[in-house]
């Protein structure tokens, strides 16, 4: 189903926000039109109009401005996560700064970059600051190696430039350096490319691609307008960067313990935190445009947080009045009722007992009898169960070690319901118990190709594409 791209409003509430839509009548719903069934340790959410079952509606991130988005920029600067970064940073950088030396500068350059990428990539994933995992020296020299060579595009020129580029004295006396327009517009290059340059170091591209200005060119222009926006806002910063600097400058001058040393270092890192944020946001929010993380993950809810609040129809009306049956009550209905030779033999019954035997052990997370109701169920009987319900199943039964029928469990679980979320992830467990447990690796082998072929573009199929074996 394509993803909405505005909200829509509920059908029974028109003030209320859909967060779903029923795929078996259509209608779009709200949190109070929306029923939750527990299943053990998995839920189904089901239509409170009709029964069907109800699916969560995602809007692309880019539904809410990269513009608007700036804002949190500027609130992460406030939280107690970022201050503690910029301090713990900036003392390393001071420390590193009386060590001197070739070896203090890499450590603190390498330090300082690593924690720039860090703080760009958590705004790229939408997580929240924590503490860089530096285990080793090469999680200081692979960012500070990444950091010069992507931005040589930006510096070198106007270096080069600088020292051989202006002719001869009588040149250079002329015309100082910052109203050389040649050199001006050297410069503007260098903002120009700037961003983009560090966006695809802190991304862990090839190197190849690193230093492919026709390539980095390319992620201008599939970001689009936004990527303006961020340059204007990198244009502000830097401004605001120099006067932090001249202040960092007079700070340094006072002799004053702390205030000559720590804080001029922690007041440089300020600015250059935030365009780390913000350009994180960047591609938080643009990133499937230029191939960052998986498409899928660039949708959200369009209620987050929302959960279901209504009911069944069958269990919101009075017990005079007749049942709507919906979700498992309808699969086993169907079983029940799907020919006369069964309904009217004595087996229907014992068929409907044996079917709520597993939903009720189940629902009262009852493994081991939920196992064994599970083994005196005829293969005609499995569509009456959810596939929430087989999956508890087959986990049961593997704790348990019966592999054959934890197998027969995951699989019924992936048949009854193929397009189920609940689908790949039983074929997920059916591969593994094969290769880990049933020690059958064709057969797992096989399993993974299918959840490719059948469910791309999902976590499930990324993790099977990882072990299918090589010429599989």
């Amino acid at each position: 189903m394509a993803a909405p791209t505005s909200v829509a409003r509920c059908w029974t509430h028109p003030a209320a926000l859909a967060g779903w839509t029923c795929d078996a009548c259509g209608s779009s719903l709200c949190p109070q039109c929306v029923s939750e069934e527990k299943y053990g340790t998995a839920s189904v959410e089901s239509c409170s109009r009709c029964g069907g079952r109800a699916i969560a509606l995602r809007l692309h991130r880019s539904h809410r401005s990269y513009a608007s988005r700036l804002v949190d920029s500027v609130r992460f600067m406030l939280r107690p996560s970022t201050l503690l970064s910029i301090l713990a940073l900036g003392a390393f950088c001071t420390l590193m700064g009386w060590v001197g030396g070739l070896i203090g500068w890499v450590l603190s350059a390498g330090a300082t970059w690593a924690y720039f990428f860090y703080v760009f990539l958590s705004a790229a994933r939408g997580a929240e600051l924590d503490v860089p995992d530096f285990s080793s020296l090469s999680d200081i020299i692979r960012p500070l190696i990444r950091g010069i060579v992507s931005t040589s595009y930006v510096w070198l020129p106007a270096v080069l430039y600088a020292v051989f580029g202006r002719g001869g004295e009588e040149d250079v006396a002329s015309t100082p350096l910052l109203l050389d327009p040649l050199f001006l517009l050297i410069l503007g290059w260098g903002l120009f490319y700037g961003p983009i340059a560090f966006m695809v170091a802190a991304t862990d591209t090839s190197f190849i691609h690193l230093l492919n200005p026709v390539a980095l060119v390319g992620w201008v222009f599939k970001l689009g307008s936004d990527y303006f926006i961020a340059l204007g806002v990198v244009g502000v910063s830097l401004g605001i960067e120099f006067g932090v600097e001249v202040l960092g400058g007079l700070l340094s001058g006072t002799g004053v313990p702390i205030v000559s040393s720590l804080l001029p270092e922690m007041l440089t890192l300020v600015m250059p935190f935030f365009m780390s944020h913000m350009l994180g946001l960047l591609l938080y929010v643009h990133g499937d445009k230029v191939g960052y993380g998986h498409d899928p993950d660039y949708y959200e809810p369009v209620l987050p947080g929302a959960r279901p609040q209504g009911r069944l129809p069958g269990k919101a009306r009075e017990p005079s009045a007749p049942a709507v049956r919906s979700g498992v009550e309808s699969r086993m209905a169907a079983v029940l009722e799907s020919g006369g030779a069964v309904a009217a033999s004595a087996a229907a019954p014992a068929l409907g007992d044996a079917l709520r035997a597993v939903a009720d052990a189940v629902t009262a997370r009852n493994a081991a009898g939920a196992v064994e109701a599970y083994k005196g169920l005829a293969s005609s009987a499995f569509s009456g169960l959810a596939p929430e319900q087989h999956l508890f199943v087959g986990r049961a039964a593997a704790s348990s070690g019966d592999f054959g029928l934890a197998a027969k469990a995951f699989e019924t679980a992936a048949d009854v319901a193929p397009d189920s979320p609940v689908a790949p992830q039983a074929l997920v467990l059916l591969a593994r118990l094969c290769a880990e447990r049933m020690k059958d690796p064709t057969r797992a082998q096989s399993v993974f190709r299918y959840i490719v072929h059948r469910y791309p573009n999902t976590d499930a199929s990324r993790f099977a594409a990882q072990r299918i074996g090589p010429g599989a």
